[in-house]
């Protein structure tokens, strides 16, 4: 299988980690697939790469200098996906501890298949198949970014046992955001909340972009480690407000749609139903 990492666009979030966020939230997406997952990713990257553009000008600022692991999470093989529930108890006398990735590596979704009781075969995504290993050896995939020592394995293994762990670029909190906002996406913009009450903004689609207004906001105190770009380079900055489209509204210049709250530089869009 042929390596896609030179085409592909790098995802913010695997699926993976958009599963772990939504159980960690109650929200079931046991009927999406990966790949539909994966498609809606995409689609939230977009909104939050626009959101960010004006203080964060390009993806790279986006990213850490050092890839991020997860966590390997043994799942049942035949779902190839991680239990919504507690039906299934994670790393019950089969565990590996932890995998070693270097510089380089794409923002994968990584699958470990055992083909014997010893034997397993790495495979990405995106990165496809990277080559078979002994949990009594050391093993280096095929592309040489990931790293699995035989001292990491724990239990008593079968054929068809599987792992899943991911490995990501993109600074925690971008692909925390990513991952909220493709499960929120995923349920639906507007859902119905149970009592048949008026639809509402899906509150992990609100929560998303609460935290993305806060990286674009430089008055927030919150930001990522590195690729700051402000709009004014002057040696007197002026403070500026994005809103959660990505929209410069600093100097707002319709005062009947939009609010001065009196600190300079800081105006609030008024929304209403014209708008």
């Amino acid at each position: 299988m042929a390596d896609l990492t030179s085409f592909v666009d790098e995802p913010m979030a695997l699926p993976l980690d958009v599963r772990i966020v939504a159980r960690d939230l109650k929200v079931d997406l046991s009927d999406f697939p990966d790949s539909r997952l994966l498609q809606i990713q995409y689609q939230a990257k977009g909104r939050i790469r626009a959101a960010l553009r004006w203080r964060y000008s390009s993806e790279s600022s986006l990213k850490i200098d050092d890839p991020v692991v997860s966590t390997p999470i043994q799942a049942p093989y035949y779902t190839g996906q991680i239990p919504n529930d507690d039906s299934y108890q994670e790393g019950v006398n089969k565990q590996l501890i932890a995998v070693k990735v270097l510089s380089g590596v794409f923002s994968d979704q990584w699958e470990i298949k055992f083909t014997s009781s010893t034997e397993f075969s790495l495979t990405g995504r995106f990165s496809r198949s990277q080559g078979t290993g002994l949990i009594s050896s050391d093993f280096t995939s095929i592309n040489k970014y990931i790293l699995i020592y035989s001292d990491a394995w724990e239990g008593t293994f079968a054929k068809n046992d599987r792992f899943y762990f991911t490995t990501n670029n993109f600074d925690p909190f971008i692909t925390y955001i990513a991952s909220l906002l493709t499960a929120g996406y995923a349920i639906g913009y507007e859902y119905t909340p149970l009592g048949g009450k008026p639809k509402q903004l899906n509150p992990l689609v609100q929560y998303a972009e609460q935290l993305w207004d806060e990286l674009a906001d430089p008055k927030s105190g919150r930001a990522l480690g590195k690729g700051v770009t402000y709009i004014d380079d002057s040696p007197v900055a002026m403070p500026y407000n994005i809103d959660h489209l990505g929209r410069n509204i600093t100097e707002a210049p319709d005062e009947d749609n939009w609010g001065y709250d009196g600190e300079i530089g800081s105006w609030e869009h008024q929304y209403n139903d014209s708008d």
